[in-house]
């Protein structure tokens, strides 16, 4: 486990902010998610590339995909 101290980072599913040194953590694509919870750990398993893509700041609003 990694400590990043002081570091706090956003839960992709719910938009929580998390404590990094605390909070559940996967890595999903080469980059490291952060959950509040194990529910909210589950839901990003359930659909990981949705909340990856969200959480990049790309938005469709633009009509480039």
């Amino acid at each position: 486990m990694m400590f990043h101290k002081g570091k706090n980072e956003k839960d992709v599913v719910c938009g929580m902010t998390v404590d990094a040194n605390t909070a559940i953590s996967e890595e999903h694509g080469g980059r490291t998610f952060y959950f509040c919870s194990n529910d909210c750990k589950k839901q990003f398993d359930a659909h990981p590339d949705k909340y990856a893509h969200e959480s990049s700041g790309h938005s469709h609003k633009g009509g480039c995909c």
